[in-house]
């Protein structure tokens, strides 16, 4: 229960925050964000989020596109408070299984700014195995967006993501216009089964900052074109075992 609200003014946005319960949303991607004003006036900008109640088996919203058979695992709702959705890949090496949005709904153009945040748990099947990708990615699909034998992210795209790949044990992210791509590789370090927070906030202009659990990384990214429209996603792929996903939430926030 939210015990201690107060507001705040941060880059001419007004927002409120639990001081005592979730202290960093002052200081994380969400600091600027107007969503109050766009909750006011949704003319402002849109708001996406899923909480993954219903699984992504919605039509209208989720496209579920695989390599090498069925999704696999038990890909499902979660017994688990507050929505938590299981996406797994099929077993053999290479499979994939990736969710994106039936639009790609979302552009890094000027006079744009786009806030993008996710909670998500993943699990490696052995001790580095297993590949997963979330973010904002023009034509994601199975097999077009994260490479085959652990190569990263598409060699050409628009968007950005975050990513671990097999025998890693580092969260990354990665921007890119077209082949002009910037990757901050080994940005976070990852452990198997833990609950991770990434976040990016572009602003309108020439810049992306990511954030890792609240915090904004040092190095910002620059991109010095417009890009095309992207889909939201998230996925894995096998390094020979099924993975899987857990998605708490998902969340982009763009003005109009």
């Amino acid at each position: 229960m939210a015990k201690q609200m107060r507001s705040y003014w941060d880059g001419g946005a007004m927002n409120f925050y639990d001081q005592a319960g979730n202290p960093e949303f002052k200081i994380g991607v969400w600091k600027t964000c107007p969503l109050l004003a766009i909750e006011c006036d949704p003319s402002l900008g849109t708001i996406f989020f899923d909480d993954f109640f219903d699984g992504v088996v919605s039509a209208d919203k989720w496209t579920i596109v695989t390599t090498g058979g069925a999704a696999g695992g038990s890909t499902v709702i979660a017994d688990a408070a507050c929505g938590i959705y299981n996406h797994y890949c099929d077993g053999d090496d290479n499979d994939d299984s990736y969710c994106a949005t039936e639009g790609e709904s979302w552009k890094l153009a000027t006079g744009k700014e786009l806030w993008f945040e996710s909670r998500f748990t993943f699990t490696n099947s052995a001790t580095t195995a297993g590949v997963f990708v979330i973010g904002l990615m023009e034509g994601a699909g199975a097999n077009l967006t994260m490479q085959d034998d652990e190569s990263g992210p598409l060699a050409d795209y628009d968007g950005f993501c975050f990513f671990k790949e097999s025998g890693d044990s580092y969260i990354s992210f990665e921007s890119s216009i077209a082949t002009s791509q910037t990757t901050t590789a080994d940005e976070m370090a990852f452990v198997s089964g833990t609950t991770y927070k990434v976040g990016a906030h572009y602003d309108g202009v020439t810049t992306i900052t990511f954030y890792l659990d609240d915090v904004a990384q040092a190095t910002a990214h620059t991109i010095a074109a417009t890009g095309g429209e992207m889909n939201c996603v998230f996925g894995v792929k096998s390094n020979g075992a099924e993975e899987y996903l857990a998605m708490d939430y998902i969340k982009v926030v763009q003005l109009r």
